[in-house]
């Protein structure tokens, strides 16, 4: 005759290899398990682009200071009169107010006459 809690028995296994399977851990009833302590995240896209658009002022002032104001605004004025792509290129390179103190702030820094 069957043992009638082997068939309780069996399940609860194949329930728990199953569980292993999956990469589940085993606790204890009543203790606090380790997903407790997982704090999950919500990722903000505001630190990637604000990281890309503080690389292109560091490059735009980069730029103004080794060629120069009046060689860097003569190139800037020769991608307004090119093709779409050229015109925003233009429109992102147009030294502004930032750029420019940037640039006069990292040529002291440097001691490049700008």
């Amino acid at each position: 005759m069957a043992n009638p809690y082997l068939n309780d028995f069996r399940s609860r296994v194949a329930r728990v290899e199953r569980a292993h399977r999956r990469g589940r851990g085993f606790e204890a009833p009543g203790t606090l398990g380790r997903p407790r302590y997982v704090v999950q995240r919500r990722r903000s896209w505001l630190r990637p682009v604000l990281l890309i658009v503080c690389a292109i002022i560091l490059f735009k002032a980069a730029l103004y200071l080794q060629i120069g104001p009046v060689d860097y605004n003569e190139r800037v004025a020769r991608l307004r009169a090119g093709s779409q792509v050229e015109q925003i290129g233009a429109y992102a390179l147009q030294a502004d107010g930032i750029t420019v103190w940037l640039a006069n702030f990292m040529g002291e820094l440097f001691k490049a006459p700008i």
